[in-house]
């Protein structure tokens, strides 16, 4: 064999290796992203439209508008946790619209911010002048990547069992943390560790509360047991965070 056609044969080689490895890890990935937690018939039935509240379903989100007469002039732009459909947030984005918060709740690629931390931009608009973000864990994290360079939008940050590796603690964006006391996915260390990285941060723990229960879609793999009913985690929710929002603590 001349050395062309042996150099010829190492190159159909290593290409075919190469090819190989990456049709395993776009496999790999697939199976991945295929797999994820569904929004629960309950939660299913808050997309519909009710006397105080609008709901309509859209490429890119989920919005819940107040009827004229409940509506504030304040805005909240969610991103769900990773690997959790978006529709598990609907109880929670519906209760927040009855209280006069128009609210969003973000549609991710493959169920995961991480592919779309810009995606509040989709739905930030001036007809509402105090819009405030956040996000249930992953999504919290991706919600902290975006505003921590459009902390001059917005008024303030909710992170539901989650936590910013981004610095913003010279800004004056307030912060409410809400955690679980019994959540079992939360790395409490980098939890912690990164606390510092909040300015003005509101912390409050839900007695008997998990991580699974910030949205509705069963039981999260890895999480602790609540004490407490999911309606009661997200009344709790619901509470603090239009408390945070509507400026009553």
């Amino acid at each position: 064999m001349t050395y062309k056609k042996k150099k010829h044969k190492g190159l159909l080689i290593g290409l075919t290796l190469f090819l190989i490895v990456v049709g395993c890890v776009v496999l790999a990935f697939f199976i991945y992203v295929g797999s994820y937690y569904k929004a629960t018939d309950h939660a299913l039935s808050y997309l519909q439209d009710t006397e105080r509240v609008d709901v309509s379903e859209e490429d890119d989100y989920i919005s819940f508008v107040p009827k004229n007469q409940e509506a504030t002039d304040c805005g909240f732009i969610f991103y769900p946790g990773g690997k959790v459909v978006t529709e598990a947030y609907a109880p929670l984005m519906a209760s927040l619209a009855d209280q006069g918060i128009t609210s969003y709740i973000l549609r991710m690629p493959f169920h995961l911010a991480f592919f779309a931390t810009n995606a509040a931009e989709k739905v930030y608009s001036s007809n509402i002048s105090n819009w405030y973000i956040g996000g249930h864990s992953l999504g919290g994290a991706a919600a902290a990547s975006y505003v921590s360079d459009h902390t001059d939008l917005y008024k303030g940050f909710v992170l539901l069992a989650s936590y910013s590796t981004e610095d913003m603690s010279s800004s004056s964006l307030k912060t409410l943390s809400l955690l679980g006391s019994n959540d079992k996915i939360l790395n409490q260390d980098n939890y912690n560790k990164n606390k510092s990285h909040l300015a003005n941060l509101t912390e409050v723990t839900i007695s008997g509360g998990i991580h699974s229960y910030f949205g509705d879609y069963g039981h999260q793999d890895g999480d602790g047991i609540a004490s407490i009913s999911y309606e009661e985690q997200e009344q709790a929710i619901v509470d603090n965070v239009s408390s945070f929002i509507l400026g009553k603590n």
